[in-house]
């Protein structure tokens, strides 16, 4: 039959490629499934959105999801003379461990499954030492003071046996808390954090004691023990019942157990190895150990997977964004980069905030996990508010960022304008020198030939002026032109060439006018015939002679006269 499967799974996983957390699509949680089903896939869900913004993480959340049911630590814990060992030698149903008055059990010893028989003692030191079977007395149990050296310096003792029950669960004997042996009661603390769960043993007349009721407390709310009632063979029918007895018990220890079962582990053991039924039957062993059996074990092993998916996912939460939070350095003037950042963890807190919810909202609707939601809820709360206070604190530093960031591209816009403004006035500066070169460039034709353009002028406005017979102000005009002739005579004769002649008429022409008008004949004779034809020169010259020749007449007279 067993080979059958293995070929039946060979085939599967030849047909079916293995699911990856790239090829995986996510699922969607239905209401009928576990809890444990729930945890898994809402995992795996995140693990595959995480994958695109932080891919470490992700792949750590998706090999959290492949944490498959362990065997569950099923720890024996009670006060000495209660039979702790005999209880297990009965759950085994053989003699396994040594009992005695004395208490026995002097090294906490774990009993797993094997495929043989084997003995490993564990040290203090961290060596481990495999010893004969035949020693398990010797370095578990007091009694034998030529071992008591190597007992101080056992942590704990491993004990592998091929049990059936074994290969579900994990036992756990444990020294008694009330003997007055400092490291027994070490020891015994040791394993009660890493129990799953917690078979109390009680004996029948000394129940519910201070110190067993202080040390059930230390145990926390999921690891609410149940209360085995041993010894009960010694109950006296004609007093009380077995079920007064066990209900007295109940009101004792009230809610700080799960369960109350009453036994006999010596009856039971003995009816086991001799089959003895009405021995069994009398000991109260079958409703006890069905109950153990179909439903705390299946308990355990759920509980302890539920208890490693939520520790686990808290813990790998912790040392990545919290423990890490000093890798978060910020620079003192990227701010963009520093913006970057602080978006890409809000982002991952924010998906880490939703997953924790989502865990904390499949523990609470699930009434069957009240005992672990008593101790894990208020942890997975606490953890949320924890979130969201840094998710607080790193959008408040967001904020920071932001408005530094805003500073800095204002003071970069206002550099910008300025060494805008710095250039343009550069450019206007360049622009000016430039447009100075060529306006002194353009000024040069225009000084070289403003005597000219002068002189151009002067001439039309004389000629204009005399045509008027506006000879006062065609004199005056003149005399300009003779100013500007003055300044630069040979640029004039240069550029006006034959017009330079009209001009030299023309001063000549107006120099004969003026000589006229004071009645210089003489020098207006001069002047008028160097005009040559210019206008009326000729007419001029020949009035100039006739009033030479009438003066020089009357001058005549006069000295006839006379």
């Amino acid at each position: 039959m067993k080979t059958f499967y293995k070929i039946i799974q060979g085939v599967k996983n030849a047909i079916l490629p293995e699911v990856t957390i790239e090829n995986y699509k996510k699922v969607k949680l239905k209401d009928n499934w576990s809890s444990t089903e729930k945890l898994n896939y809402t995992i795996k869900n995140y693990a595959k959105d995480f994958l695109t913004i932080n891919p470490e993480f992700g792949y750590k959340l998706w090999e959290l999801a492949k944490i498959k049911d362990e065997k569950p630590l099923i720890t024996i814990m009670g006060e000495f003379k209660t039979g702790k060992s005999t209880f297990i030698n009965t759950i085994l149903g053989q003699e396994v461990l040594k009992s005695d008055v004395t208490p026995a059990t002097a090294v906490v010893t774990m009993i797993t499954y094997g495929n043989e028989e084997k003995l490993v003692a564990y040290f203090k030191d961290g060596n481990s030492r495999e010893y004969p079977i035949y020693m398990l007395g010797s370095l578990t149990a007091e009694g034998d003071d030529s071992k008591q050296k190597l007992r101080n310096k056992v942590k704990y003792v491993e004990l592998q046996m091929p049990h059936k029950l074994l290969s579900k669960i994990t036992l756990v004997d444990t020294p008694g808390l009330n003997v007055d042996n400092q490291s027994h009661i070490e020891a015994t603390k040791y394993f009660m954090d890493k129990a799953d769960l917690v078979l109390w043993i009680f004996a029948y007349g000394k129940v519910a004691s201070r110190t067993e009721l202080a040390a059930i407390s230390e145990l926390g709310e999921h690891l609410k023990p149940i209360a085995i009632v041993n010894r009960i063979d010694e109950i006296d029918e004609e007093e009380e019942t077995l079920e007064e007895v066990l209900e007295e018990i109940r009101s004792k220890l009230k809610t700080s157990v799960r369960d109350v079962f009453g036994i006999s582990s010596i009856f039971a053991l003995k009816g086991i190895q001799e089959n003895k039924q009405n021995l069994l039957d009398e000991s109260g062993w079958a409703a006890f150990y069905e109950a153990f059996e179909q439903k705390f074990i299946n308990i355990a092993i759920r509980e302890k997977k539920i208890v490693s998916y939520i520790s686990n996912l808290l813990w790998l939460i912790n040392s990545e964004f919290f423990q890490s939070e000093q890798d978060l350095v910020l620079t003192r003037r990227n701010f963009k980069e520093n913006i970057s950042k602080l978006n890409e963890r809000l982002t991952i807190l924010g998906l880490t905030r939703d997953l924790v919810s989502d865990v904390e909202s499949i523990l609470t609707k699930d009434k069957s996990l009240n005992l672990i939601n008593k101790e894990y809820a208020p942890k997975v709360v606490d953890f949320l508010d924890q979130v969201s206070v840094h998710i607080e604190s790193l959008e408040k530093r967001e904020f920071k960022e932001g408005l530094k960031l805003i500073q800095q591209e204002k003071a970069k816009e206002n550099k910008v304008k300025q060494e805008t403004r710095i250039r343009k006035q550069r450019l206007e500066a360049s622009g000016n020198r430039i447009l100075a070169i060529i306006l002194a460039i353009a000024f040069v034709p225009f000084l070289l030939f403003k005597p000219v353009l002068l002189s151009s002028y002067y001439v039309d406005k004389s000629m204009t002026l005399l045509d008027e017979q506006k000879n006062e102000e065609a004199l005056s005009t003149i005399e300009r032109l003779e100013i500007i002739e003055s300044t630069d005579p040979y640029s004039i004769r240069l550029l006006m060439s034959s017009a330079y002649k009209e001009r030299e008429s023309l001063i000549n022409y107006a120099k004969g006018l003026r000589y006229y008008e004071e009645k210089d004949y003489d020098m207006a004779l001069h002047f008028f015939y160097k005009a040559g034809d210019f206008k009326d020169s000729l007419v001029m010259l020949q009035e100039v002679q006739e009033s030479c020749y009438q003066t020089a007449n009357a001058h005549l007279a006069n000295e006839n006269y006379y």
